[in-house]
């Protein structure tokens, strides 16, 4: 007689979007593999897997993970197992950021009832607090009491709180306007 050891192929993970997330119990989900009869599915919060947060056997190419995760950087990773229970090895780990609280940002200056002339320098300063950190800021105003938006800047790295931003206003007069 013979005995089978050889395990499927490694299962390739589909990359998880959005990265961030504000959703604590994501959807992970892999490419399917000839010859597998279930997956197996290991999250960690480090990338060495030394402590396992949520291991389980999934007969589809996807697994919902149930309980809520923390805040923070997940990983995870994929195995590909026979009707044997032959378990290929783990496939490259995918991670994503976790971020559930939103960002708190406050606009110091102007704080309402300056008079800003047009064609004029100013500084937009702010304060922004987040518990896992900001990616990027963009920074709009408006001059018709909240419905259209103008974008003024966008800033991708570098923050401190407070931060600032100069500002030439431009020559849309009204006594509206918001930052």
């Amino acid at each position: 007689f013979m005995v089978d050891t050889t395990p499927p192929p490694i299962p390739e993970i589909v990359t998880y979007i959005p990265d961030p997330t504000n959703d604590n119990t994501p959807t992970l989900r892999w490419n399917n593999v000839s010859g597998a009869v279930s997956y197996r599915v290991q999250l960690s919060n480090n990338s060495s897997f030394t402590k396992i947060t949520a291991d389980s056997i999934k007969t589809t190419t996807f697994v919902t993970i149930n309980t809520p995760v923390s805040d923070g950087m997940k990983y995870w990773r994929v195995a590909s197992r026979d009707n044997l229970t032959n378990q290929s090895t783990f496939s490259i780990s995918d991670s994503f950021m976790v971020d559930t609280v939103p960002v708190n940002i406050v606009v110091v200056s102007p704080y309402g009832g300056e008079i800003w002339e047009t064609g004029s320098e100013y500084k937009i300063i702010w304060e922004a607090i987040d518990n896992i950190g900001i990616k990027a800021i963009a920074i709009y105003y408006q001059i018709d009491a909240g419905t259209i938006w103008t974008k003024i800047d966008s800033l991708e790295s570098g923050f401190t709180s407070p931060d600032t931003l100069l500002w030439i206003v431009p020559n849309t007069p009204t006594s509206m306007a918001r930052v």
